[in-house]
This record gives structure tokens, C-alpha cells and sequence, in this order.
């Protein structure tokens, strides 16, 4: 509630001083998250913090003053505070949606390991950081981390909270596009429509929809509405101090934003310099291109050289040679396959699902998703107009070679970086093409409720009042479909680290086999336990692709050959075998003191037995009411 308050505060006063009332919650989240970049990389995060939602709650003030002493109508304050305020009452009713929320799927573990970190150790991450993975995702630049954390209690880790960041940024989004809709003269109803189908998409495309609900703890739904704004105001908005100002305060955001914001913004910038160099006149191109780009640039710049400093100093100097250990052996079979498997999602893949009812084939490709989009985008309507000028083509144009350089750079990341069964599906090509998608989906939007209230108003608002009673109608429903809870086999995990944390002390290593090699039972564990416990690696290589590695082998019970060597090197001292393969205690048995009919779970401590003080490993009598 606190740090609500304090973002819609800081929303209202930007609306007054930059009269764009709609688009003051985007640039309160930019600013805010921007400030806490900073504090998190000299490890005073929360001090910061606190201190920019005091600041924020403060920025009222000159607004009540010019408030009581201006003379200006009362009404006009409303209308300016309304979208911050309206921002602020979707944030209270997101936070009673996901109150059960838990993250639950594959990644949601590592970036939520990365928002727990931040809260509890009040910095960002280092080599030595215990986290729940361990390998290339030490070298994300931590914005998304920042923006999950942007509605985190003070002090105090939230999984339903991460949630509530990641809506902040949506809705502020979806401000933006109601923004730019109203100055292109469309009325009440169809910005409505367009607001809810925005959102919708923002939340939806790219999304994995697990357990009948849309996961909330991946990366791609914020770099989709962040790459979203900047792009649709350069279309709409032009060179004005909007534009200015949203890729000042949008584009190092953006940035660091994964390892890939850098092609987002590059993308942005290279168009904001086109499409100005051909718009200004004769003689002031140079300089109107310059003013554009000089301040978001600098600004882009010089958050990528903060974070590029600090991974310098605190990860970079313990792994020399990272991208040679990581990168796979240039393939031309591989080449073939993955440009195959690209083609054939383009055209075939979902770009997303509906909770409930799942997939809709074809319809949410990308193929026929851009078709469509580009289709209104270009076309003449019944009067001979088109909805856009020719700078508004050349500046889409270049966002579509964006895009499918954007596609071409995903796909050598899935030649170079990832495991053979993940090049053979084109894995997440939905997660990453949902991205740099979104402009052009929002643009042909706007074009076809232009062309329609244009030419056919009476049924284009039968039809748009029809859209939003179903979209809101569905909306409502999934609404109060609470997600609650976790997953069986989630829930297992969160009951083996129960275990753990209660039969270890604070800063002990252990090991834990769950009879399946899959790194997500080892990812939800150490979140579960992390930062007093840390799950000890078997070796000490880092990888981009955390799939048969010693440490998944060792989840499915394949332990390693030195074990008592390793144990030692490693330092670890718990073992827990929560389920083992059939012949596990056949292979293992001697050596750890296991007998035929050993009752699983079991714990074994091993500090002793790995420094040759005991024969076998201790076994530890479980607490019955924490046995599966």
C-alpha cells in the first residue's frame, strides 16, 4: 500500500507539470526504477528506496499548493489526477487477485531468486551470491529484478508482490496506448476497447499459461511494454517533448532490460534518427536529429556502463573465457535445423493461449498476426485515406526489419547457446517473437478502429461495444479465478526445504536428489532456502544452458564418481535423497550405508564422513509430520 501510494503520488505530479495525464504512471515507474538501479548497484536499495517514496508522497505538495492559490476550476486537477488514481485502485485490485499467487514453472525460480536476493541482502547479485541458479543468467542486467521488486513490502520478500510489479508496468503501458489513441481523435468507446485489447495482449502474448492462470514471474511481458511505448509514441507522437521525454526516462530502462534490450534500443534509436533526419527541414536536419538523440542515448548509454562496471567488478573477473566456455560448436546441420524449426514456427506456433481454453491455432500465429496488422496498417479505406503519413511508414517499416532482425538474433542464441532438444522445438520462440510483435499489433489496432469510426461509425461501435463486454466480461471472470497455492510437485519441493532448513544450520551446503534430472526441483529448492542455505555445485564451470549439467545429473541420482572427493572439494554437508531411482541404492548403497527397504525421504550429513572422521554418512531422523 505504502509504495503504491508513493508511485501514484509521483504519477499525479508528473501529470500536472507534463499535462499528459495517461502517460504519467510509465514515466513515474522509469523514473522510480531508474533511481533504484542505481541504489541496488552501490548496495543501498532500500535506504534509496524509502527515501524516493517519501520524495514521491512529497511531490503532492506543490500540486495542492497550485492547487489552493492558482484559481484554476478544481475539475481540472481531477481530470489530471484521474489515470494516476484509476493506476493506483487496478494496483489495490491486482494485489487481492494474486494474494495467493506462488511462482511455480522452470524460470519463474531464477528471476524470483534474483527479486529475493535484492530484498534480503539489499544489493544486487555477485559471484558469490546464493542464488537458485548459478550459471549465464549472473550476467542479466537487473532491471526486470527491478521492476518485479518495484511493489516488494519493505524488507520483507512477497511472491504475489513480484506480480504487482510486473502489473505497474503493464498498466502504465496500456496508459500510454489510451494516450496516444485520444490525441488520434477516437472517441470514448473505442479507446476503451483498445485499452482492454492492450492490455490483454501485454498480459497474454508470449505469456505460458500454467495451472489455468498466466505465470507472472518471466521476463518478456515487461520487455514487450517497454519496447511497446517508445515505439508507438515515435509512430504517433513525433518530435515533441513527449517523445523526448519517453525515451530519456523509457530507453534506459529498456536497456537493461535483459542482454537483448540492447538490440530493442538500438532498433528505437536507429529509427528516432531516420525518421527525424527526414522530417526536419533543409537545413536543420543534423541538428534536430542530434537533439533528438543525444539525450536518450547518453542516458542508454550510460546505465549500460554502470551495469557493464559493476558486472566487471563483481562477476565478470572470476569467469576469464565465459563466452568460449559457453557457446556450442558451429554446426551447419544445426544451421538447417534451427531455420527449419524458425520457418515452420512462424507460421505455425501460438503466440498465446486462453486460460481454460486454451490455444487458438493458426489465428495467434505470427504470420497471421503480422499479415493482419500490416494489412490495416497499409490499406485505403472507403473514403481513398490512409491512417498514416508517410514518416509514420517509414518509421514502421524500419520496426519491421527490427523485428526480423530481432527473429534472426533469437535464432543464432538457439544455434550457439542451446541444448539439441531445445534447438529441435524452437524453444520459447513464442516467449521472445511476443516482443518485438506488440508495436505493430497495437498500431493496426488504432488503424482499423480509425478507418472504421471514419467511414462506418454506427457498426464500428456496435462491434467495439460488443468487444468490450466480452473482453471485459472475460476479463472479470479470470478476474476472480484466484490462483492459490502451488503444484504437487512444487509443494514437495517446498516441503523437502522445510526439511532442510529445519535440520541444518544457517550457511549449510547441501545436495539434493529428487530421482529426475530436470533443474527445476533444484531451482525451487534453493529459492525456497535461499540466502541462508545454499545448494553446493558439483562443479565449478558456468554455462548458459543449465540442462545436463553434473548438478542435473545429480538431481536424477546419478551422483558423481568421487563422491567423498567432491563432497570435501565442494563442502557440503547434507545430503537429501527425496525420491531415488529403483537402482540408486544398489549403486550408492555401500558407500553411504544405505540397506535394501531404506525408507525415502532420507537425510544424510555428510561433514563428517567427507573429512574421514566416520565410516558412513549420519543418517538424520525425520520429523514425521514433514514425511511425504
Amino acid at each position: 500500500m505504502f509504495f503504491i501510494g508513493s508511485l501514484t503520488c509521483l504519477s499525479i505530479f508528473l501529470a500536472w507539470r507534463l499535462a499528459a495525464p495517461w502517460c504519467a504512471p510509465f514515466l513515474a515507474v522509469c523514473v522510480t526504477a531508474l533511481l533504484q538501479v542505481l541504489a541496488a548497484m552501490g548496495g543501498v536499495y532500500h535506504e534509496v528506496r524509502l527515501a524516493v517514496a517519501v520524495l514521491s508522497f512529497l511531490s503532492l505538495l506543490p500540486v495542492c499548493l497550485s492547487l489552493f492559490t492558482a484559481g484554476a476550476p478544481r475539475r481540472r486537477y481531477m481530470w489530471t489526477a484521474a489515470p494516476s488514481l484509476l493506476f493506483a485502485g487496478l494496483l489495490l485490485l491486482f494485489a487481492w487477485h494474486y494474494a495467493g499467487a506462488r511462482l511455480v514453472y522452470w524460470d519463474e525460480y531464477f528471476w524470483g531468486g534474483f527479486v529475493k536476493h535484492l530484498v534480503q541482502e539489499n544489493s544486487l547479485w555477485a559471484w558469490g551470491s546464493v542464488l537458485p541458479r548459478h550459471d549465464s543468467v549472473l550476467l542479466y542486467p537487473p532491471m526486470v529484478t527491478i521492476l518485479q521488486a518495484l511493489l516488494q513490502p519493505m524488507g520483507t520478500f512477497s511472491e504475489p508482490a513480484i506480480a504487482l510489479g510486473e502489473g505497474a508496468v503493464l498498466l502504465s503501458a496500456t496508459g500510454v496506448v489510451i494516450h496516444l489513441a485520444r490525441e488520434r481523435g477516437l472517441s470514448f468507446w473505442p479507446v476503451c476497447f483498445c485499452a482492454l485489447l492492450t492490455f490483454g495482449l501485454l498480459r497474454s502474448l508470449g505469456t505460458p499459461v500454467r495451472f489455468f492462470s498466466y505465470l507472472f514471474g518471466y521476463a518478456e511481458s515487461l520487455q514487450a511494454a517497454l519496447f511497446l511505448v517508445p515505439a508507438l509514441v515515435l509512430v504517433f507522437a513525433g518530435n515533441t517533448f513527449l517523445t523526448r521525454t519517453v525515451l530519456f526516462l523509457g530507453l534506459p530502462v529498456l536497456i537493461l532490460c535483459k542482454v537483448t534490450g540492447c538490440l530493442l534500443v538500438l532498433c528505437i534509436l536507429g529509427t528516432t534518427a531516420v525518421v527525424t533526419f527526414l522530417v526536419a527541414p533543409a537545413g536543420q536536419k543534423l541538428r534536430q536529429t542530434g537533439r533528438m538523440l543525444v539525450l536518450p542515448g547518453g542516458a542508454c548509454l550510460l546505465f549500460w556502463g554502470l551495469w557493464r562496471w559493476y558486472l566487471q567488478i563483481h562477476i565478470l573477473q572470476h569467469v576469464p573465457q565465459l563466452s568460449a566456455r559457453m557457446a556450442n560448436a558451429f554446426d551447419p546441420a544445426v544451421v538447417q535445423l534451427v531455420i527449419s524449426k524458425y520457418v515452420q514456427a512462424f507460421f505455425l506456433t501460438d503466440l498465446f493461449a486462453i486460460p481454460y481454453v486454451g490455444d487458438l491455432p493458426v489465428v495467434t500465429g505470427t504470420a497471421f498476426l503480422l499479415l493482419l496488422s500490416v494489412y490495416f496498417i497499409v490499406k485505403k479505406d472507403a473514403k481513398g485515406q490512409r491512417c498514416f503519413r508517410g514518416s509514420q511508414y517509414v518509421a514502421l517499416g524500419i520496426l519491421l526489419c527490427g523485428f526480423f532482425c530481432w527473429m534472426l538474433a533469437h535464432a543464432y542464441v538457439t544455434i550457439m547457446y542451446m541444448t539439441p532438444e531445445e534447438q529441435g522445438r524452437a524453444a520459447s520462440y513464442e516467449r521472445y517473437i511476443a516482443v518485438a510483435i506488440a508495436p505493430f499489433l497495437v498500431a493496426g489496432l488504432m488503424a482499423a478502429l480509425e478507418s472504421g469510426m471514419r467511414c462506418r461509425p454506427f457498426l464500428t461501435r456496435r462491434i467495439v461495444k460488443g468487444g468490450i463486454f466480452l473482453l471485459g466480461t472475460g476479463m472479470a471472470l479470470f478476474f476472480f479465478m484466484r490462483p492459490v497455492g502451488l503444484p504437487a510437485n512444487m509443494a514437495e519441493m517446498d516441503q523437502a526445504a522445510r526439511i532442510l532448513a529445519r535440520a541444518s544450520a544457517p550457511g549449510a551446503r547441501y545436495w539434493l536428489v529428487v530421482g529426475q534430472e530436470k533443474y527445476l526441483y533444484g531451482n525451487a529448492c534453493q529459492f525456497y532456502l535461499m540466502p541462508d542455505r545454499q545448494e553446493a555445485p558439483v562443479a565449478n564451470d558456468i554455462v548458459f544452458n543449465p540442462h545436463d549439467t553434473p548438478e542435473t545429473a545429480l538431481l536424477g541420482g546419478r551422483l558423481p564418481a568421487d563422491l567423498r572427493a567432491t563432497a570435501r572439494r565442494q563442502k557440503v554437508d547434507y545430503l537429501l535423497l527425496w525420491r531415488v531411482p529403483a537402482d540408486f541404492v544398489a549403486r550408492y548403497g555401500k558407500e553411504l550405508g544405505l540397506c535394501e527397504g531404506e525408507a525415502f525421504p532420507l537425510l544424510l550429513r555428510l561433514d563428517a564422513w567427507r573429512e574421514g572422521e566416520r565410516e558412513l554418512p549420519e543418517k538424520i531422523v525425520l520429523p514425521a509430520e514433514l514425511g511425504r
